[in-house]
Formats: structure tokens, C-alpha cells, sequence
């Protein structure tokens, strides 16, 4: 049952494009207690650095506690994509 709605929140998490829904959604997660899962906290990283809130995105990606190439992944393209070339280069250095 758990796994179910974790899979919810991360479709869900990924369809959004609306900013306001985006950190509705962010705050039920902290309030349910599924922001410590990787795969939920990975997909607000994607939702939020798609949505051009790279702030957040990178705020979420520095406080995870552990993490896979997919975040990596996302928030390099997504710095890139959004002209932030020296950051997406330095995240792929550091990393």
C-alpha cells in the first residue's frame, strides 16, 4: 500500500507544470512524511528544476541523504538547459 502512493505522489509530482500546485504538493509530502524517500525527493527535483525553480531544486538535491545518477542527472540538464552552463559544469566536477 505504501509503495502505491509513493508511486502516486511521483507521477503525479512529474505531470505538474503549475509552480503554486508544484509546492502544494511539495508540502504534503513533508507532511506525510515521504520527503525522506528517495524516489519522491528525486522526482521533486525534477518537477521543480523543469519548471525553471532551479533554487529549489538544487536546495532539495544538496539536502538529500543519499542519491543516484538520476537526480545528478537532472539537475546538470536542467542547468544547462536554462543557460546555466558554469553550474551544470561545476556540478558534473564536483560530482
Amino acid at each position: 500500500m505504501l509503495h502505491t502512493i509513493l508511486f502516486v505522489f511521483v507521477v503525479i509530482l512529474i505531470n505538474i507544470q503549475i509552480l503554486n500546485i508544484r509546492k502544494l504538493i511539495h508540502t504534503h509530502v513533508v507532511k506525510l512524511g515521504f520527503d525522506s524517500n528517495m524516489h519522491v525527493r528525486t522526482a521533486l527535483v525534477d518537477v521543480y528544476s523543469r519548471g525553471g525553480d532551479l533554487n529549489s531544486a538544487r536546495q532539495l538535491f544538496d539536502t538529500m541523504p543519499e542519491r543516484s545518477l538520476v537526480p545528478l542527472t537532472s539537475m546538470i540538464t536542467r542547468y544547462a538547459k536554462h543557460g546555466e552552463v558554469v553550474k551544470a559544469q561545476t556540478l558534473f566536477d564536483t560530482k
